[in-house]
C-alpha cells in the first residue's frame, strides 16, 4: 500500500522516528468495531486494550479525525495492556520508550 498510515514509520517529535512492521492484528475498523472493542477494552480485556493502541499507532490522522481519538492515546490504551501484562504491548512501549530501539 501506498498509503503513508500504512508505512510504519511513526513520528513522535521532530527528531524521532520510529519505524515498525505492522503486526496482523492491526487492520483497519469501522467505528462500530471500534465501539464494541472499546468496550471490551473498559472491561479489562488487555488484547481489545492492545489493538486499540495499535489501530492509533498504525492509523493515526483516521483514528483522530474520524472516531474521536487523541494523540498519545495510542500510548494510553498500550499501556494499558502493558500494566495488565500483555506482552506485545510491553514490547512495543519498550520501543517507544527506547526511541526506536529494543530496549
Amino acid at each position: 500500500m501506498n498509503n503513508a498510515e500504512d508505512s510504519g514509520v511513526r513520528f513522535r517529535g521532530p527528531e524521532r522516528c520510529i519505524c515498525f512492521t505492522k503486526p496482523k492484528s492491526v487492520v483497519r475498523m469501522n467505528e462500530d468495531q471500534l465501539a464494541r472493542l472499546r468496550r471490551k477494552a473498559e472491561a479489562g480485556n488487555t488484547d481489545a486494550a492492545y489493538r486499540i493502541g495499535m489501530y492509533i499507532a498504525w492509523f493515526p490522522k483516521t483514528a483522530i479525525e474520524n472516531y474521536g481519538f487523541r494523540e498519545l492515546d495510542d500510548i494510553y490504551w498500550l499501556r494499558k495492556a502493558a500494566d495488565q501484562g500483555h506482552e506485545e504491548a510491553l514490547q512495543y512501549l519498550d520501543v517507544l520508550e527506547n526511541g526506536g530501539e529494543p530496549g
